[in-house]
């Protein structure tokens, strides 16, 4: 997704469209998570569940890139402990999930 939504955005309308929707569906999909997560308590409630997932599409999509360009795996490492800091209650005590 990295890749192809720079490379395919600004050449063709038709797929720029594809490709956004399918983001699209895989953030509901996370949301969806992120609600059930929070239900069953292995997750912490949040107030906006749509844009908390969109916004770790985000970072994590940020992160690839980051860790990519750099050949270093530390962009990936920061994007899982600030996710787990976010969505996880012991995590924030400082246990590893």
């Amino acid at each position: 997704m990295v890749k192809l939504g720079a490379e395919v955005a600004d050449l063709s309308e038709s797929m720029r469209k594809v490709l956004d929707d399918g983001v699209k569906v895989l953030i509901a999909m996370l949301a969806d998570l992120l609600r059930d997560g929070a239900r069953d308590g292995s997750l912490l409630p949040l107030d906006d569940p749509d844009a908390v997932a969109e916004a770790v599409y985000a970072e994590w999509l940020g992160a690839a890139i980051l860790s990519k360009l750099a050949a270093d795996q530390r962009p990936l490492e920061r994007a899982m402990n600030n996710t787990k800091a976010r969505l996880i209650a012991d995590a924030r005590k400082g246990e590893n999930q």
